[in-house]
């Protein structure tokens, strides 16, 4: 059993990971609105993880994170990119992010961690759906 300073940082273990989304492709151009047919975008894409989390104290906790496409409620440009954050920004209810902070004392490294995860998968799935765009 972890005690009191046995770690330093928090520690996690992903239970589950997926990603979905409403639309297979959704134009972006500012949600449609911004007249740029060239740009593409993951509009409504998500990416989940389920994780169990130890926290500095030892204690364990599940936790839902979850990532959206930051463009997805910017409609002052155009943006086709694979940048996330978290979902919880844009209303998404299922993110627990802010109580994963919290019960790892503001420690965002495995915010970070799964964020670049995330956001490697993302890449992936844009690139994707450009090619079946263009085939």
């Amino acid at each position: 059993m972890l005690k009191y300073g046995d770690i330093d940082m928090a520690t996690y273990k992903i239970l589950s990971e997926e990603a979905y989304s409403d639309d297979e492709l959704i134009r972006l151009g500012g949600c449609s609105d911004n007249g740029n047919e060239d740009d593409w975008g993951l509009g409504e894409w998500t990416y989940q993880f389920e994780i169990e989390a130890t926290n500095k104290s030892g204690e364990t906790r599940k936790f839902t994170i979850a990532f959206q496409p930051t463009d997805r409620n910017d409609g002052s440009t155009a943006y086709a990119g694979w940048e996330l954050d978290s979902a919880g920004d844009y209303g998404y209810d299922a993110d627990e992010t802010d109580a994963l902070l919290e019960f790892c004392d503001d420690d965002t490294s495995i915010f970070d961690e799964l964020k670049d995860k995330a956001e490697t998968v993302a890449s992936i799935e844009l690139e994707r759906m450009i090619d079946e765009l263009n085939s």
